[in-house]
């Protein structure tokens, strides 16, 4: 445990309290939320709300003294992929004991006069074809370059990669993503098959 990251893991899991706010800011919160929300992106039978499901699977780790976080071994792979693992277990486990939310009332009254349902359909379908074709890692390089742009420098930190590492990265998401949307008609399993 040598890099920043896990040397902050480390310090965390050891109890010292400002490593354990660091982790959750920095490290968790922006990790599940990706992952919730690729779990639940699309789940035309979805039962949970994302911010409440974020919150839950922290409050999950966070328990008995990190109890479930201690497991993460570096040697096997990245924190990511741990955390992923664990959202999507929590979310399969949980999925079967909750109701639906509650339907909102009127879903499209905080929308602006001038948005119109094609092209937000439009650019949800987008949206949900690039998603769909990202595995977990990619997913994340694209949430944190465009969807909520983190500096570059913090990206890398956060992938425990080199900066010249991420912009390689950063070149094959970008490729990638245009081949997704230039060719609508092509199986998303099929697009860009080479790994990030």
């Amino acid at each position: 445990m040598s890099d920043p990251v896990h040397a902050l893991l480390r310090d965390a899991l050891a109890g010292d309290r400002a490593s354990e706010i660091r982790l959750i800011r920095e490290l968790l919160v922006p990790l599940l939320d990706a992952a919730v929300s690729k779990h639940l992106f699309g789940n035309t039978k979805r039962r949970f709300d994302k911010e409440d499901v974020v919150q839950e699977v922290l409050a999950h780790l966070c328990e008995n003294r990190w109890e479930r976080l201690r497991p993460y071994d570096p040697a096997r792979g990245a924190l990511s992929t741990y955390v992923w693992a664990v959202t999507r277990h929590w979310i399969r486990d949980h999925g079967r004991r909750r109701a639906p939310p509650d339907p909102i009332e009127d879903p499209e009254r905080e929308l602006p006069p001038d948005s119109g349902p094609e092209g937000d359909a439009e650019q949800a379908e987008m949206l949900r074809r690039v998603l769909d074709a990202l595995d977990e890692d990619k997913l994340l390089l694209f949430r944190w370059t465009y969807l909520e742009p983190l500096e570059r420098p913090e990206i890398a930190r956060r992938l425990q990669i080199s900066m010249e590492a991420l912009y390689r990265r950063i070149q094959r998401l970008e490729a990638l993503v245009k081949s997704i949307l230039s060719n609508p008609e092509a199986p998303v399993h099929t697009i860009g098959e080479s790994p990030l």
